[in-house]
């Protein structure tokens, strides 16, 4: 099965509503802390960003893809892996984040 961008988009913006729904992996907590990037811009950028590299299948049956949103004087670029599949639980991993200054 393949997944568009925009039905990547869709999915993300549908699982980010939830904030449990969204995991940080501790690279992407210290990329955080370094670059001045909050919880609440992440979210943001996961639920108004667009699909700027991938969808791409990843390892067991996760997707990979980046998504960029413009915040106050720098854009966000947050990379994700969609773990969504019909028969298994539905998250956002975020893996790291990066912007401009």
């Amino acid at each position: 099965m393949d997944l568009s961008p925009a039905a990547a988009a869709r999915i993300i913006r549908r699982l980010a509503v939830d904030d449990a729904s969204v995991f940080f992996t501790r690279h992407a907590e210290r990329r955080m802390f370094e670059r001045h990037v909050s919880v609440p811009e992440v979210l943001s950028v996961l639920r108004r960003g667009r699909i700027v590299e991938g969808p791409a299948r990843g390892a067991r049956w996760h997707w990979r893809c980046s998504l960029a949103h413009a915040l106050r004087e720098r854009e966000l670029t947050v990379a994700v892996a969609l773990g969504w599949d019909a028969e298994r639980s539905r998250q956002i991993i975020v893996i790291t984040v990066f912007g401009d200054r």
